[in-house]
């Protein structure tokens, strides 16, 4: 049985998710785009911009989750600073809402622990054992 061509184009029409190449956003991928980001250029661009980058951290170069991973050996020292409320500092002009910090510290915990998982059980470069039993 052969299907005519307008059957099967709509077919397609009908069911364009069985045909979507992109995953679907993760929870984190959400909360980045409309909360974590709007609060990084809201309250720390000024000092951590391309403009200017103090403590060698730029975070408006992250636009997106892959972005802020390659920045992730920041991550701790970010943590440490919004729950001392160290960041922003008392001479910035705005300050985040205790519970807007909580979140976003909240969210830096929960990208740090997802990378932790993603990564369990991978060692690393392992190196050949050594073929011989003599010592030089």
């Amino acid at each position: 049985m052969t299907r005519h061509p307008l059957s099967i184009l709509l077919l397609l029409l009908l069911t364009p998710a069985a045909f979507a190449t992109d995953p679907p956003a993760s929870p984190l991928d959400t909360r980045f785009s409309t909360t974590i980001r709007p609060f990084l250029q809201q309250y720390c661009i000024a000092c951590h911009g391309n403009d200017k980058t103090e403590a060698d951290l730029n975070v408006q170069s992250w636009s997106t989750i892959p972005d802020v991973v390659k920045d992730s050996q920041h991550w701790n020292a970010i943590l440490e600073k919004l729950d001392e409320h160290q960041m922003p500092p008392r001479k910035a002009k705005v300050h985040p809402a205790d519970a807007n910090t909580r979140i976003v510290a909240d969210w830096f915990r929960a990208a740090r622990d997802e990378e932790a998982t993603r990564h369990a059980g991978d060692p690393g470069i392992v190196l050949a054992p050594r073929l011989s039993s003599v010592w030089s």
